[in-house]
């Protein structure tokens, strides 16, 4: 795909620039769900790879594991120069470490509040000698998690003696209809 650029002005300069696109593959994975997104990214006028987002949710105090692989334009895995590195927008929301041996694998954890963050994964795609930055995101939305506790209101009622049939049917309650 190409990119042309005409600018009427003086002097006339016509500007035709080749957009490169690559593609990365996040895979995101909770207990028995796994999550594929494909990002597709484009080479913007300054040079960085800009990608497309997917997203997931996880619950609050859960873990997940992310995954990227890099794509070149055809869909193919592609290796890119050094090791990917992974940040979160909100370490409150979402915490992302990279596992242990591979880069292009992380932990994400979920401490809470519920709420939204992305994770982004970000390698070098140039093989060469420069720097082109390529960024895969995932939107992460975190959402209530399992019960593990119950809270108990007490509320007192007064000074009677105790209703066998609860507190609809104390002394002087109108009895329930049915």
């Amino acid at each position: 795909m190409c990119d042309l650029k005409i600018s009427f002005g003086t002097p006339l300069v016509v500007i035709h620039q080749q957009v490169v696109w690559q593609f990365a593959e996040i895979t995101f994975k909770v207990g028995n769900f796994t999550f594929k997104g494909v990002s597709v990214v484009g080479q913007s006028p300054t040079g960085q790879a800009v990608s497309q987002r997917s997203t997931a949710d996880m619950q609050v105090g859960s873990m997940a594991v992310v995954s990227v692989e890099w794509k070149d334009a055809s869909g193919g895995t592609v290796k890119v120069d050094g090791p990917t590195t992974w940040t979160s927008t909100d370490e409150s929301v979402v915490q992302v470490t990279v596992s242990s041996g591979n880069p292009q694998i992380a932990n994400a954890y979920a401490p809470g509040p519920i709420g939204s963050a992305s994770i982004h994964a970000t390698a070098d795609a140039d093989l060469g000698e420069g720097v082109r930055k390529v960024t895969a995101i995932i939107d992460i939305t975190t959402i209530s998690g399992e019960a593990v506790a119950g809270d108990i209101t007490f509320t007192p009622t007064g000074t009677h003696p105790p209703s066998p049939g609860g507190p609809g049917t104390q002394r002087g309650a109108n009895p329930p209809r049915r």
